[in-house]
């Protein structure tokens, strides 16, 4: 059951769920929480994730008309981090360890592309993505449908070597991260899930890897705790770096 402390939150979530239903209509399947939202680790550095299933491709001006309540309806009433959608294909929600394709993708992160260039934007954005597998994996454990049938009903249930297979790659840096404070919460998280077997949210895991791996520097791990609300960062930290490099050959280890 998800609980909302927050009206904002859920006043974004009934636009959400009325404003795609109203533009998608018939070909609308659901619409799905995934996330730090139904993990329970939401917190003000967080976005809301949530995946739209449809029956039918979308046309070029379909996406359009999507991209314009996203960007003008949902983004004034979403958190700073702002929200991140994927738009897939009922079929390929049925077989997203095989085919984790997109319709289409939005976040913070494509901001800047798509004021830049709206036409080309939309466009462009489909495709693959592994991150799918992923976020499948968690509507599996814990999604929760705004509107729709219930996610197993929707959604193939992804295996736990399946989802390993898709996020050992973000993880598995070369040298120097590019985010080490990041990554050594994303590593925390990925060691308990190897561990425990469920996915959980990243400062959760964070105080599960200083509570049973003492081995590694709790008030290092803190520092990228306290990160996520720090206007500075620690990107170049060499203790921080020291141990994410520990973390991922600790995870290699764990996953042999």
């Amino acid at each position: 059951m998800l609980i909302l402390k927050s009206f904002n939150l859920r006043f974004l979530l009934t636009n959400i769920k009325a404003k795609l239903n109203r533009l998608l209509g018939d070909n609308l399947v659901g619409i799905y929480l995934h996330g730090s939202l139904v993990l329970g680790g939401f917190d003000d550095n967080s976005d809301v994730d949530f995946i739209a299933v449809v029956n039918d491709p979308l046309s070029f001006e379909m996406k359009k008309k999507l991209m314009k309540i996203t960007f003008e309806d949902l983004w004034s009433l979403s958190p700073e981090k702002g929200l991140e959608l994927h738009v897939i294909l009922s079929n390929q929600a049925k077989h997203i360890t095989t085919k984790p394709n997109f319709e289409f993708h939005f976040s913070k992160y494509h901001l800047k592309h798509y004021l830049d260039s709206p036409s080309e934007y939309i466009k462009k954005m489909h495709g693959f993505d592994l991150d799918l597998i992923a976020h499948v994996k968690v509507i599996n454990q814990c999604g929760v449908a705004l509107i729709g049938p219930n996610p197993e009903d929707v959604f193939e249930t992804v295996s736990d070597l399946d989802y390993w297979n898709a996020v050992k790659y973000d993880i598995d840096f070369q040298g120097q991260p590019d985010n080490p404070s990041n990554e050594v919460l994303n590593l925390c998280r990925t060691l308990a899930f190897l561990k425990k077997g469920n996915i959980y949210p990243k400062i959760r895991s964070a105080y599960w890897v200083i509570n049973n791996y003492p081995s590694f520097s709790a008030e290092v791990i803190r520092r990228c705790i306290d990160s996520r609300s720090s206007a500075n960062g620690t990107i170049n930290d060499r203790e921080i770096i020291e141990v994410a490099k520990q973390l991922l050959s600790k995870v290699k280890e764990e996953s042999a």
